[in-house]
């Protein structure tokens, strides 16, 4: 009596797991959990990532020529940030949008538009896309200024082809692949200021945002430095935020400097109170690996997956060199540090190169 009695208890412990089992079961089935939130509200998470957005493995730049004649002024920076895009992010393809015509691109493709600009149009994948410089827009206002008719170009390349839109002045820290694969459409990041960086951004191919943000330039664009662009992105990504459609990331994110002289001069000038990379270095050896070994001045970049460098242009020229980035005695030598080595293991660069 008392075995059937357990045999019994045995079986309806094992029915009631086999109920739950195939209640679960049909759950994931739909790709759904239900959450309780406060004030028994319930919660909706959607676990079917084929439905999920993915922003391309794609990078943008764009360079414009105001000159029919005009090479390509690259310097060693602009490679420096194409290649650390190559180096971390392994992408699909690297699109260039530019102006140029076919005498200049040959030019920078047979080196006669100097090392740097070679470099760039040797890099693996990369892909022209070729566009008219725009110059007025459709209400007839004047777009001067070529930093203008950049965000034009950028907002087009970006909205036809999806992927990261970068700057020249830009520099990948580490991958973005879980960013792109996050489910949002439209990813930006704050800068200095609290608006949305104009030159960091990434989205689908015609996103929502993108696409609302190119019917709107030309209508608001009216010469002023920031109208159509940061401040118009701003307005439409937080606007697009709690529909799920876009994301707009931390400072430290994409911009955790800033564009004052003592932010200029704390990010690349080096410190004479640390040693240099290369002591000791015989010629030939291989670089240390980087280490954590972070100076009390040193910048913490583990927050950062890329690094606006603002101004770079304006810097102390012996400041950004490969051999003053392979010394790795600044901060922007220590965030730039893993694809500078890379770049020297594979004999692009020399350690006495200035």
């Amino acid at each position: 009596m008392m075995m059937a009695a357990r045999l019994s208890f045995r079986l309806l412990v094992c029915a009631v797991f086999v109920t739950c089992g195939l209640f679960m079961l049909r759950l994931w089935s739909q790709k759904t959990i239900q959450l309780s939130g406060p004030n028994s509200l319930v919660r909706t998470l959607s676990l079917d990532k084929a439905a999920r957005s993915s922003i391309p493995n794609q990078v943008h730049y764009v360079f414009l020529l105001a000159e029919p004649n005009a090479d390509f002024p690259f310097l060693f920076y602009h490679y420096l940030s194409v290649y650390s895009a190559l180096f971390f992010m392994r992408p699909d393809k690297i699109i260039l949008t530019t102006n140029a015509n076919d005498e200049q691109i040959t030019r920078a493709r047979n080196g006669s538009a100097g090392k740097w600009a070679k470099l760039i149009f040797d890099t693996p994948g990369l892909t022209l896309n070729h566009v008219e410089m725009i110059t007025r827009t459709p209400r007839g206002v004047e777009i001067g200024a070529i930093e203008h008719r950049s965000d034009f170009a950028r907002v087009g390349a970006v909205q036809k082809f999806g992927g990261l839109y970068i700057d020249f002045d830009a520099f990948v820290l580490r991958d973005i692949k879980a960013l792109r694969e996050s489910g949002f459409n439209t990813i930006g990041g704050r800068e200095p200021g609290g608006r949305v960086n104009s030159g960091i951004f990434m989205a689908s191919k015609n996103s929502k945002a993108l696409r609302t943000w190119a019917e709107m330039m030309p209508e608001r664009f009216d010469q002023g430095w920031m109208t159509h662009s940061n401040d118009l992105l701003t307005t439409i990504a937080e606007q697009l935020v709690p529909e799920g459609e876009a994301l707009i990331m931390e400072q430290q994110a994409f911009a955790p400097g800033a564009w004052e002289d003592n932010d200029i001069k704390r990010l690349f000038e080096p410190h004479d109170d640390v040693p240099s990379n290369l002591e000791r270095l015989a010629k030939g050896e291989p670089l240390p690996a980087p280490e954590d070994d972070r100076p009390e001045w040193a910048w913490n970049w583990n927050k950062t997956y890329i690094l606006h460098a603002y101004r770079i242009e304006d810097t102390d020229r012996n400041w950004i060199t490969p051999r003053s980035l392979l010394d790795r005695r600044s901060d922007f030598a220590r965030a730039v540090y893993p694809a500078v080595k890379s770049l020297y293991d594979n004999a692009a660069i020399a350690a006495e190169e200035a």
